[in-house]
This record gives structure tokens, sequence and C-alpha cells, in this order.
């Protein structure tokens, strides 16, 4: 759960932002885009209370969802930063065989050599 220590923040939560989570309340799993703090109040009041809303884009297509991050899991921190393949957006994961040779002469820079996360 992300309920632990340092995740009682907007800013906590937003560490996460790429991450594949699970719904523990749905237990649909999907990618964590955002973490927000919303104003909530009930008509005809004039207290406004604040609900911490994160947003969740399913891995393999479909509707996204809003939850409370009290209720999310991490599966794999940074998933974001990963190819992932998506199906119903008929792109399919690079063939290695399919990616280009390197150019003779040209460098790679340094930062493309390391691994994202």
């Amino acid at each position: 759960m992300l309920g632990g220590a340092g995740m009682t923040t907007v800013a906590g939560w937003r560490g996460l932002i790429g991450a594949r989570v699970r719904d523990t309340t749905t237990e649909r799993t999907g990618l964590l885009m955002d973490v927000l703090k919303e104003p909530v109040s009930a008509p005809g009041c004039a207290t406004v209370a604040w609900a911490v809303r994160a947003y969740l884009r399913p891995v393999q297509g479909g509707t996204e969802w809003v939850t409370d991050p009290k209720n999310l899991e991490v599966i794999e921190p940074h998933a974001l930063h990963r190819p992932v393949r998506h199906p119903a957006a008929g792109a399919p994961s690079p063939d290695p065989a399919s990616v280009p040779a390197p150019v003779p002469g040209l460098r790679p820079s340094p930062a493309a050599a390391e691994p994202p996360g």
C-alpha cells in the first residue's frame, strides 16, 4: 500500500508517478499518471474539504480511473520509463533485429547508454 512512511503527502505520492500499481479496491492494474489534491464540498456548505486523488491509466487499454492513493499497491516502480506494448493502439514492441545498426564514426551519448530510472 502507498500509505506507508513518506507517503502521507501529495509530494510523497508524486514520487511514484509512472509506477505500475494495483488498485486494491477494484483489483485493476495501471500506471500512476498523477496525484492531485482537489477541493470537495457538499452543496450549500461554505467549508471546503480537500481530497487526494490518484489518476491511473490501464496498461492494456481501457478507461482511466481515479482512486484514493492509499488504495494503491506498487507492482513495478517507474514502469512508465520503459517500452510497454499497447495492443489497443496496435503498436508492437520493437524487435531487436529491426533496430538500425549504429552509424560508423558516431558515438552514442553517455546518457543514452544508461538505463532509465
